[in-house]
Parts: structure tokens; sequence; C-alpha cells
């Protein structure tokens, strides 16, 4: 009896051990009938990692994505022209260095701006990085304006001392001029060094506060159909009266605030979604290069070649200072007081003074009358 059983268990193992080797078989079999029908398998790697990237955008997905149609009159246009969008920027306060009345103030003419609302709004906070570029560009053309102005002071100066016309107290005037306006050159070259080395090596964030305000034209209650036109200009009129009682509000709580224009509005949804990209290349930047444009022009290159291959004007050939530390101590110059000593008189007074007269030896004759006298 014991042996019957012992046999029927062997029996049963040795049916389910070929089972499970039926089932791998087939298994193996299946998987590399499908990968000889796998097309992949005939493509090289680089064929492969297009193969594997994904689907290229389109115009509708990148709609889908972004969710708006197009910004227009300082708006976000949505659902096909039936929700519109408005972007108020709130600028900050010093709030930690207020006295204790005047934060009451500003806590209560916050409560006064959260209970005038009738409509929804959202507050979005972005962090941005800092760019100097616009501030550095402007130190750069006003250094280059105040340049060209000392070149041609200096220029005048010159021609008027070759000419003889200038006295001894022109000259310091003059002298006094230059050294004044090297020094503010030498200055704006300094802070702009220093700006641009300060900026290069660290990243300056800087927060920006929004109030997001929207528009149904459902909420408007409208019967009739309206046209596009009228319904985008029926919600710019709601829309600024929203955002004009949201802006008039925040004064209570003495913040200043504004609606973004298009380029702006453009400018914080580019931030969004260029959040890493936004320092190399952003809205203004994409706008000022014409990137919008079906052509662009450039200046002539036959002029071009001709300003680089031009001889040096001879104005010019006679030595300029140079805009570097030559000045290490201060002098103090004042046009209202001519008389100067010979050692505080500027670089351009000391090289164009006119030859001064020899003194008169005036203590000589003292002297001799005062021995007469006491011989006499």
């Amino acid at each position: 009896m014991d042996f019957s059983a012992v046999n029927n268990v062997l029996i049963i193992s040795l049916v389910v051990v070929v089972a499970v080797f039926v089932i791998v078989a087939i298994a193996i079999a299946m998987s590399s009938k499908k990968s000889k029908n796998d097309p992949k398998d005939n493509m090289t790697e680089v064929e492969k990692q297009k193969a594997n990237q994904l689907p290229n955008a389109t115009r509708g997905n990148m709609d889908e994505f972004l969710n708006f149609e197009k910004i227009q009159d300082s708006m976000i246009i949505q659902n096909m022209g039936e929700r519109f969008t408005m972007i108020v920027e709130c600028h900050g306060i010093n709030y930690y260095l207020m006295s204790e009345v005047e934060r009451i103030s500003v806590e209560e003419g916050f409560i006064q701006f959260l209970n005038t609302i009738r409509f929804p709004i959202q507050v979005y906070i972005q962090t941005r990085m800092v760019t100097l570029d616009d501030s550095i560009n402007s130190y750069r053309e006003r250094f280059n304006a105040s340049k060209a102005e000392f070149q041609r002071m200096l220029e005048e100066f010159q021609t008027l001392h070759k000419q003889g016309l200038l006295t001894e107290d022109r000259t310091l005037e003059l002298g006094y001029a230059l050294e004044k306006k090297q020094n503010v050159l030498e200055y704006t070259q300094d802070m702009i060094q220093n700006i641009e080395l300060y900026t290069s090596n660290r990243a300056v964030l800087q927060k920006k506060y929004f109030v997001v305000v929207s528009y149904d034209i459902s909420e408007a209650g409208l019967m009739t159909k309206m046209s596009p036109e009228e319904m985008q200009e029926l919600a710019y009129n709601e829309l600024t009266n929203r955002c004009g009682g949201i802006i008039g509000a925040l004064k209570a709580c003495e913040i200043e605030a504004e609606i973004l224009s298009s380029e702006d509005v453009a400018e914080v949804l580019y931030m969004a979604v260029n959040r890493d990209d936004a320092d190399i290349l952003n809205v203004k930047k994409a706008l000022d290069s014409e990137f919008y444009s079906l052509y662009s022009t450039a200046k002539d290159p036959i002029l071009k070649r001709r300003e680089i291959n031009a001889p040096p004007n001879p104005q010019y050939s006679q030595p300029q200072p140079q805009f570097g530390h030559q000045y290490g101590g201060q002098q103090q110059y004042a046009p209202q007081q001519p008389q100067y000593a010979p050692q505080q008189q500027s670089q351009y007074a000391q090289q164009y003074a006119p030859p001064q007269q020899q003194p008169q030896p005036q203590y000589a004759q003292q002297s001799t009358n005062s021995a007469d006298d006491f011989m006499l």
C-alpha cells in the first residue's frame, strides 16, 4: 500500500515537471519569434535612440500644453476666446523695518483688501535670477558718451593752446574740468568691472509677486451671441475695472501695483516654463533680436570694411591720457580760486600753462635801501 502511494506521488511530480518544461519551451519560442519580427533589431544604435525619443512636438501639442491661444491687450486668451486673464504685479515693502503702528496699518489695509474682493483671484510668486545686463549696458552707454565728451574737450583745449588763446586762469580752469571728467570716467569703468565680477560668480535671486485675475464670458449672462471682438472688448473693460480695484485697495497697504503689459505677461509665462534657460535667452532679447521677423538687416559689409580699413584720424595722433588708476591721492581744485601752487595744478594745466614771468628782486632792493638808511 505504501509502495503504490509513493509511485503515485512520483508520477504526479514527473507530470508537473514535464508541464513546467513545456510551458518554458513555449515561452522561449514565442519570445524568439517576436524578436525576429521586431524591426528594431535591424536598426543601428543611432536609429534606435531616435526611435526611443519622444514624438515630435506639434502645434496642437504645444497649444494643449500651454492651454492658451494668444496674448493680446495685456490679456491671456483661453478657451477659444471665452476666458481672459490679466496679471497685476505687486512690489514688496519692508514690513520688518516698519514701526508697530505702521505694521498695524498695513495689516488693516490688507484685511480691507480681502474684504473688497468679490471675484476669484490667484496669488502667484515667481523666483527669478537677476541679470544686470540692462544696467551694465546703460552704464556702458553713459561711459561711451562721457568718453566722447572728454575727447571733444581735450581737442578743444589743445586747439586753444596751439593758437595761444589761453590765459593762466583759463588754463587752470580747463585743466580742472578735464581732470574732473577723467576721474568720472575712471570711476564708471571701475564700477562696471566690479558689477560684472560680482554677478559672474554668484546667482542673485529675486522674488516677484503677482495677482492673477480671470474673467469668463459666461459670467456676463448674455443671451445674444457676440463677435470675438466684442467679447474681447467686454473682457478687457471688466478686467481693467477689477485690476484697478485691486491696485486701489493695495495702496491702503502701501503696496504699489501695476497691470503687466503683453510683453511682461509673456515673460512671466516664459519664466514659468523655461526657468533653467531664462538667463540665457528671455523674451526681451528675442524681441530685440527680431526673432519673429521675416528677415533681419545689418550694416552694409562694404561700408563696414571701409570703416575697419580707414586710416587713423590725425587729430588723435597726439598722446591721450590713459583711463586707469593714475591718481593715487586726492587733489583739490577749485575753479573759483585759480591761484594755485605749481604742485597743486592738474597735469593738463602743468603741460599747457603759459610761461611765468620772473619775479622782481624786491627784497634785495629793500634790503639795500635799509642799509643806506642805516648808513645815513
